[in-house]
């Protein structure tokens, strides 16, 4: 999430610094990033499920 954090905070610079940023590229990166938020929150739910379901079958061992 840093990662993502860090190209946003370059994204809007590069919006401060350059009035000829085209509503194109501008977009382009915004898609760019939002697809990377999706993936990074993708796995952080699978390892929370992951973790989740492993804890689950543990209690389930202990009581046995």
């Amino acid at each position: 999430m840093e990662e993502i954090q860090n190209q946003i905070e370059a994204l809007i610079d590069d919006i401060e610094r350059d009035e000829k940023m085209s509503r194109v590229d501008l977009i382009s990166a915004l898609y760019k990033l939002k697809e990377q938020i999706k993936e990074a929150h993708a796995k952080k739910s699978k390892k929370y499920y992951r973790r989740k379901s492993y804890n689950k079958n543990a209690a389930k061992a202990s009581k046995q």
